[in-house]
């Protein structure tokens, strides 16, 4: 062999290529549901559905229907009924799968008020029978009754602010996409409703003539009118932003609409109710 200052490269017969430019291992790609923990750089398998509980507030239209047996009063009770605004505030908590689907429920308290107005129109028939007695010499010869029958109309119109609330326990089914942070998706159920008057006034029957209504302080009103359990059944879209991999928030304008009273009711009121809810959720720690 000739030394020429030179180092010589060995010849393609002498080491094979695969020996001299050994191909990169391949990284197994991590399997669905399979990612690598942060604190110890072994792999852990994800859950298949995380739980969550959230806080939620919100703002409403809603307008309310009488109906039952008592088509009179009824009618009377719509009248005084006007377009208000409640409230609520609820706490939830759900299950969120993988697949997108997801359940919830909780207890939601709304409060609302509105003015009501009735003019009164009260008729009070008052009878009052009167014996004559024709006597002659001590003795009754004759005798007459007489009947009188007073009729008299009173008017007046009765305004006041009428206050009542509901205890919501809904159960709802959703499902969710997400792109990125954010996650779009729908949500429908059921819920139980109970409302219970709290002040104001409401319209009676009981004794005026011809079954005219009247108001009176909902204490002495009937208890058909002054609390009711509903079933209503509601759905709505939602937008969620993740602020951190545990932290969301979401804004969900809903629809929701009273269906059938639970319970023996010949008088009840199904609402109708539509608005904006925002809520803020926290996904809990899954064990591993």
């Amino acid at each position: 062999m000739v030394d020429d200052g030179f180092v010589r490269q060995p010849e393609a017969s002498d080491l094979s290529a695969s020996r001299l430019f050994p191909a990169p291992a391949k990284l197994a790609r991590p399997a669905a549901g399979i990612v690598p923990d942060s604190r110890t750089g072994q792999p852990y398998v994800l859950p298949k559905a995380d739980w969550w509980i959230g806080v939620q507030a919100g703002y409403y239209q809603e307008t309310r229907t009488w109906h039952g047996t008592d088509r009179q009063l009824a009618d009377g009770l719509n009248s005084t009924e006007t377009t208000h605004h409640p409230w609520g505030v609820a706490l939830l908590g759900g299950r969120a799968f993988r697949s997108g689907w997801g359940f919830s429920t909780g207890a939601e308290y709304i409060s609302a008020q509105y003015a009501f107005q009735h003019d009164d129109r009260i008729i009070t028939r008052n009878q009052e029978i009167n014996s004559v007695l024709v006597t002659l010499n001590a003795q009754v010869v004759d005798q007459f009754v007489d009947t009188v029958v007073t009729i008299t109309e009173q008017q007046r119109s009765v305004e006041a602010i009428n206050r009542y609330a509901i205890v919501r326990v809904p159960l709802e089914a959703s499902f969710h996409k997400n792109f990125g942070r954010w996650s779009y998706g729908l949500r429908a159920g059921a819920a139980v409703e109970l409302l219970r008057m709290r002040s104001g006034f409401t319209l009676s029957d009981a004794g005026s003539e011809n079954g005219a209504t009247y108001s009176v302080p909902v204490t002495q009103g009937s208890s058909r009118t002054r609390s009711a359990t509903l079933l209503s059944l509601g759905a709505g879209a939602e937008l969620g932003y993740a602020l951190t991999d545990r932290i969301g928030l979401w804004l969900a304008p809903t629809y929701v609409r009273g269906w059938m009273p639970l319970g023996e009711h010949d008088l009840y009121a199904l609402p109708e109710r539509a608005g904006l809810r925002f809520r803020v959720s926290y996904t809990l720690p899954s064990p591993r």
